[in-house]
């Protein structure tokens, strides 16, 4: 049986990895949104929620990791992969994670 600090612990540590995966989550969304409105397209032209979601678990900080994502694809990844890249790696900085280690 695991006693009460054990499951605080794990508690705090899963209530840490969700905010800030939604934290993540929320910044790709905002890119979503402000690009697709920028170039005129639909927010899927840009990325499915889904994709960004399955981004914001991976953390992905390479085009090769991006590649991993589905329903990216190529173009989506010529287009935008850079962009998502770099929100990837300042929000893993900005929360005190190497982005590179």
């Amino acid at each position: 049986m695991i006693n009460a600090e054990v499951l605080r612990k794990r508690f705090k540590i899963f209530y840490e990895l969700i905010h800030d995966e939604s934290e993540l989550y929320h910044k790709l969304r905002r890119y979503q949104k402000s690009k697709a409105d920028e170039l005129g397209f639909s927010e899927f032209r840009i990325a499915p929620d889904e994709a960004l979601q399955e981004m914001a678990m991976m953390k992905p900080q390479s085009i090769t990791e991006l590649y991993q994502i589905c329903n990216l694809g190529q173009i989506r990844i010529d287009d935008f992969g850079e962009d998502f890249i770099f929100i990837v790696k300042s929000h893993l900085e900005s929360i005190g994670t190497d982005p590179e280690g």
